[in-house]
């Protein structure tokens, strides 16, 4: 041991006790104590007689902290270290800081420490955050500066990983129609798939596409509207509807005087759907012609639109009823000598309908169509009107001996009777006198 002593000299001897104190001692005390020993030419103190050692102890709870994972652009929850002074001595706490490779990842906050003289057993406390503003994983140190003669700075290590947010985007479909919405980068395909997770921050593009039975009605959600494109950005789970409606058509169905058509009006059809419209005529009239497209298809009473994908118009007419009778409604001209003449028979044709009755041209048919013979026909051709009449002669002229039929017929618009027979009969004889 080496020191010098209040003359300046060198001490020379030998010392048989040594104090150490963990408090700074001033030259005065030192020389104070010295000159209270009671042998001060063969006894030496440097200090106080202090029974224990005075030094302060810092310790750190928790020791380290790893706050998990944390979105980027987020802040954990704090997480509070508490500092103790475990020594005999004060503890004296310089400036927390942070240090180390990512420490502008975390902050500190509430800090009750920093500047503090901390008795023995007593604690303070400081609190950190960690806030990441990128992906992966991040370290640094709470670093604490105090008098600790073993620990002049404690480091807690601090650490935490910065993800970024995901969201899922899900896509939903509306309406009576039927489309598909798809993503510019593919992940939606709605149809099939209609969710997909998004990093947050992520823009893209959805587009609907209707199928050829539809149309689209437009967006909801999402901030999207309209028909356009959705052009969104990813912040939160989000729920895109796009509305689809199917097609539809006009089909215009008109009846004239006589008649009514089922249905009427303006007739809405969804796209590739059927529709059959129902022709009947009122009491006293029939159907005239239904007319589709402007083209006639006749006098029907029922039409189906098969496979809609046009408006259409379909429109039916009605004519009065015409009805033909005959009089006399059969004829037997008895037995006239083969070879000679009977005398003629006037048939009357008569229109007892509502409508006008159209006569074709009037001939004779049967077995024996040839032993008959017509003249004065003011029929054929004639378009006779409700209660008007023609006539027409018949004539039986055997050439051979037997019973001879032959029909009368009468061709007509008559909706229940298109062609009438009137019976015609006669016996050829041989050598009898009129």
């Amino acid at each position: 041991v080496h020191t010098t002593v209040e003359n300046g000299g060198p001490f020379d001897g030998f010392i048989d006790e040594l104090r150490i104190s963990g408090i700074d001692r001033s030259a005065d005390w030192i020389k104070a104590s010295y000159n209270n020993q009671n042998n001060p030419g063969n006894y030496l103190s440097f200090a106080t007689e202090e029974t224990s050692l005075f030094i302060p102890n810092i310790s750190a709870s928790p020791a380290s902290n790893d706050f998990g994972s944390v979105n980027v652009g987020s802040s954990s929850p704090p997480q509070t270290f508490t500092i103790t002074n475990t020594g005999t001595a004060n503890l004296v706490i310089g400036t927390i800081s942070l240090a180390g490779t990512n420490l502008d990842q975390f902050v500190t906050q509430n800090d009750t420490c920093s500047g503090m003289t901390i008795s023995p057993s007593a604690a303070c406390t400081v609190k950190v955050v960690f806030n990441p503003t990128s992906a992966g994983a991040l370290t640094a140190n709470l670093s604490i500066p105090s008098n600790d003669p073993d620990t002049p700075n404690l480091y807690i290590v601090i650490t935490g990983t910065g993800v970024i947010p995901q969201y899922i985007l899900t896509v939903t479909k509306a309406g009576t129609g039927s489309g598909t919405v798809t993503s510019g980068d593919g992940l939606i395909n709605c149809g099939n798939t209609c969710s997909a997770i998004y990093n947050a921050g992520a823009a893209l593009t959805l587009t609907a596409t209707p199928d050829a039975s539809s149309t689209f009605a437009g967006w909801s959600g999402g901030g999207c509207s309209g028909t356009g494109n959705c052009v969104i950005t990813i912040n939160t789970n989000t729920t895109v509807t796009a509305a689809f409606n199917i097609k539809t058509f006009t089909i215009t169905a008109t009846a004239g005087v006589g008649g009514s058509i089922s249905p009427s009006g303006a007739v809405v059809v969804n796209y590739g759907a059927n529709q059959t419209f129902t022709i009947m005529p009122d009491a006293g009239y029939q159907v005239a012609d239904v007319v589709v497209d402007g083209i006639s298809i006749g006098a029907v009473t029922s039409y189906t639109f098969t496979n809609v994908t046009a408006g259409h118009i379909v429109s039916a007419a009605f004519s009065e009823i015409p009805n033909i009778s005959a009089s006399p409604a059969s004829n037997d001209f008895g037995s006239v000598n083969v070879g000679s003449l009977s005398l003629p028979q006037t048939f009357t044709i008569t229109n007892t309908g509502t409508g006008n009755l159209v006569i074709g041209s009037i001939y004779l048919t049967g077995t024996n169509l040839d032993q008959f013979v017509t003249q004065n026909d003011t029929c054929t051709g004639r378009i006779i009107a409700p209660s008007a009449t023609c006539t027409i002669e018949v004539l039986f002229i055997p050439t051979y001996v037997g019973t001879l039929t032959a029909n009368l017929s009468i061709p007509s618009n008559d909706p229940d009777t298109s062609t009438l027979n009137v019976g015609l009969s006669g016996t050829g004889v041989v050598g009898q006198c009129l």
